[in-house]
């Protein structure tokens, strides 16, 4: 009988350790889940995003020489330009047929203030969603 007990303590400490270690490989198990669920998400965001260095090549191509930018942001996949243009109206155009810009209409600013010059620079800002 008492062989007995000490087998059967023997086992209950044994289940005990492994109830342990399962509760141990449970917890490692749910983070490298929630972990895994995370980088999916991540690489869901990244292949819907365009990437900046893309936009920045299709506006270059783009844009003409006579067009300055004094400030370029991409946030929220939306490109918000401003600068210096003959006509930011001319601009439009050239978006709405850009493969990258043309997914939905882009919006070119009113001029800010007339240059006073015919020809000369004029203040211009648009936004343009760069969506894939």
């Amino acid at each position: 009988m008492a062989d007995i007990r000490r087998r059967w303590t023997r086992y209950e400490g044994r289940v005990q350790q492994a109830r342990a270690q399962a509760t141990s490989v449970r917890r490692a198990l749910d983070t490298s889940e929630a972990a895994l669920t995370e980088i999916d998400q991540l690489q869901r965001l990244k292949l819907a995003t365009t990437p900046t260095v893309e936009v920045i090549d299709a506006l270059t191509k783009l844009l003409p020489n006579s067009v300055w930018l004094t400030d370029l942001r991409l946030e929220n996949g939306f490109l918000d330009m401003t600068g210096l243009a003959k006509s930011g109206a001319a601009l439009l155009p050239l978006f709405e047929h850009s493969p990258l810009f043309r997914r939905r209409r882009p919006s070119i600013g009113r001029q800010l203030r007339s240059a006073g010059k015919q020809g000369a620079l004029q203040p211009a800002r648009a936004r343009a969603p760069t969506g894939r």
